[in-house]
């Protein structure tokens, strides 16, 4: 699509539109929908693994005391059921959250006693399906300790967010070591897509 001067472009723009994303703006941002096919990524992401951009969703640093900051996870967590959080020491971690949901996300740190603050710092991709650990371990023995923060969002889906330089590196390397379980790049739809799937899932598993 064309280029909007008032939508923000990801760290890994360039990236997905080389590969063939169809982008377009949500939220003020660009952000890849498909790369041709959402059914064939869905298929994928239930099969072997997909990696998708996670631009759409928005990054919080909280810093405080220790006990300040496992409390600001727990409300983070509590306000908002899509909330996933990572520590990065004892007075420091990270809460990814969507985007349309960011302002119930900030206000549901408040007064919890820590320093928010939403950064763009880190470009993040999302692994997803049954190879997905099995991949984040091939690509983990490649980058320094510590340079890629995992998320586990699901059994099966994970965040990576690394500092924003390294996305394409990062997204390049995992490409390249999930060849072998036929990797494929996958859009927001794709993602929907499984939301829904696995809603259905635990709907037919709650039914006595």
């Amino acid at each position: 699509t064309g280029w909007s001067a008032e939508a923000l472009a990801g760290p890994l723009d360039a990236v997905l539109r080389r590969h063939g994303a169809t982008m377009v703006v949500r939220h003020g941002r660009w952000v890849a929908t498909h790369f041709g096919s959402p059914t064939s990524e869905t298929a994928v992401c239930l099969s072997t693994v997909g990696i998708a951009d996670r631009f759409d969703r928005a990054t919080l640093e909280i810093r405080g005391a220790p006990a300040a900051v496992d409390a600001a996870l727990d409300a983070a967590v509590t306000g908002d059921e899509h909330a996933t959080t990572a520590r990065m020491g004892p007075r420091a971690a990270i809460v990814r959250c969507d985007q349309a949901s960011i302002d119930r996300c900030i206000a549901s740190l408040l007064g919890t006693h820590v320093g928010v603050e939403i950064t763009e710092r880190f470009a993040a991709i999302e692994v997803v399906g049954p190879s997905a650990a099995q991949l984040i371990r091939t690509v983990a023995l490649q980058f320094s300790e510590g340079v890629v923060i995992v998320i586990e969002n699901t059994a099966d889906a994970y965040e990576l967010l690394i500092d924003s330089h390294g996305g394409p590196q990062l997204w390049s390397s995992l490409l390249d070591a999930g060849a072998a379980v036929s990797v494929a790049c996958v859009g927001l739809e794709a993602l929907k897509h499984l939301a829904a799937a696995r809603h259905i899932s635990q709907l037919h598993h709650a039914v006595p």
